[in-house]
């Protein structure tokens, strides 16, 4: 687990509450592995390019949520986020027909291009709330809909 939070760290796109948050959501997750948060990482010659934490929404029938995605600065704009977000798709699609997937992000510079990575796998930006993180640092929400891809024979 030090791995992702190292890898976190590194990109420099997270704050030290953040890190401190990650590291409890690492934490529960080697703890905890069947209850919450699951994780997928995609690696280039056995070392970690990137890492996404995702689980269940609690209270829903059909909630997913991203909480953390984080690329390699070396490794960026190079497809692993991409892969990343399909491979939790992926998932979801394996266990159930139906399901909603939710991200929710900074309106900060530095998150543009994860952004910009939702909306190019098909999310839709479906609101903000202001000032939410800080003065001037406002709550980006995305979502996207799954349903599962039928086969007819």
């Amino acid at each position: 687990m030090k791995t992702y939070l190292d890898l976190a760290k590194a990109t420099e796109a997270f704050s030290a509450i953040e890190l401190e948050v990650l590291e409890g959501v690492l934490d529960d997750y080697l703890h905890f592995p069947s209850e919450g948060y699951m994780i997928f990482d995609e690696r280039v010659d056995g070392d970690v390019a990137g890492f996404i934490v995702f689980g269940r929404t609690p209270l829903t029938a059909y909630g997913w949520d991203i909480y953390w995605l984080a690329v390699r600065n070396q490794y960026q704009g190079n497809g692993y986020g991409r892969r990343l977000v399909q491979r939790v798709e992926e998932h979801i699609y394996n266990q159930m027909e139906k399901a909603i997937l939710r991200v929710e992000t900074s309106s900060q510079n530095m998150y543009a291009h994860a952004r910009n990575l939702y909306m190019k796998q098909g999310f839709k930006e479906v609101g903000t709330i202001r000032d939410f993180y800080s003065q001037g640092d406002d709550n980006i929400i995305f979502y996207k809909n799954l349903t599962a891809k039928k086969v007819c024979v």
